[in-house]
């Protein structure tokens, strides 16, 4: 399983269900080439607000069936059930968000995490959790992919 997600200096990640800072395209040729061909876990809110993605299969965490779509229900068992779920598609799950599936649980039980810092403080509603920010540097390892003024993106490796 992996992870991969955007966050501002403050870890800002969201406003009104949208990124907050203007289109950042490393960020998005990043994103594809880490999520192409995958499975993307996301929650709902997160399925409501993106575009269809060509070349991945949407896995949706919701109380209710859709329509189409893979969906995985929040219950009790529900670390277990995503774990379950990642070994039966070979490794070929990525969580890109929200932030109730950043969780330092979850990122724990990823073997990556991908983690792009934009430069700057914008307006947001809704923040990573400190906690699960801490939990990336418990990885063993990380390595820097891209570092510019505008954007740093880091991989994290938890093997």
């Amino acid at each position: 399983m992996k992870c991969i997600f955007a966050t501002d200096l403050a870890h800002g990640f969201g406003i009104n269900g949208t990124l907050p800072w203007p289109t950042n395209k490393t960020d998005l040729d990043y994103f594809r080439q880490v999520t192409h061909g995958k499975y993307i876990l996301m929650g709902y809110n997160t399925y409501k607000t993106l575009p269809p993605l060509p070349y991945r299969t949407p896995v949706v965490v919701s109380r209710h069936e859709i329509e189409g779509v893979f969906t995985v229900r929040p219950d009790e068992d529900f670390l277990a059930n995503i774990y379950e779920l990642d070994q039966s598609l070979s490794g070929e799950l990525t969580i890109i968000g929200g932030t109730s599936l950043l969780t330092p649980e979850i990122l724990g039980m990823c073997k990556e995490v991908h983690h792009t810092t934009i430069i700057g403080t914008f307006p947001v509603d809704t923040y990573v959790p400190a906690e699960s920010m801490e939990k990336l540097t418990q990885f063993p390892n990380s390595e820097l992919i891209t570092n510019t003024d505008k954007l740093i993106i880091r991989k994290y490796i938890n093997e």
